[in-house]
């Protein structure tokens, strides 16, 4: 299985090559700008995909959106959902998040963001990563 810092260096590279949960929040990345700030499809799947820990996911999700429009220098470039293309932007967010058995890499929303004061969103992208895999384990009892 490829990490997302593989799958990163191609860019442009289908997302569908991407691991189940990079897919899954890639797919709710997206449909959030789209929809913000509340997709009426994206609570209902994200049910699916995690259980009980959707609602934290989601909150978590907007509230990282939501800082690197605060800190960012530059317009966020994040793919319509039928976009099979993994752009620039969405592999940095994959990267912070760390998904798959992937390591997060903090630095990731510095570089989104080109500013250093966006290392404190890496709490957010951990939450994130926290309750996708607790969702696995609370899914496997």
């Amino acid at each position: 299985m490829a990490t997302i810092a593989e799958i990163a260096e191609y860019r442009g590279g289908p997302w569908l090559n991407l691991p189940p949960d990079s897919q899954t929040i890639l797919w709710a990345l997206r449909r959030l700008v789209i929809g913000w700030p509340r997709p009426p499809c994206l609570h209902a799947a994200l049910i699916e995909a995690y259980g009980d820990n959707a609602c934290g996911i989601e909150h978590l999700l907007r509230c990282l959106l939501t800082g690197i429009a605060m800190h960012g220098t530059q317009r966020l470039e994040i793919g319509a959902p039928c976009c099979v293309a993994l752009l620039p932007h969405e592999a940095e967010l994959l990267e912070a998040i760390g998904l798959d058995g992937a390591e997060a890499d903090p630095s990731a929303l510095v570089r989104l963001c080109d500013n250093p004061a966006a290392a404190q969103l890496s709490v957010l992208a951990a939450g994130i990563s926290a309750a996708v895999a607790d969702a696995h384990v609370g899914a496997a009892h």
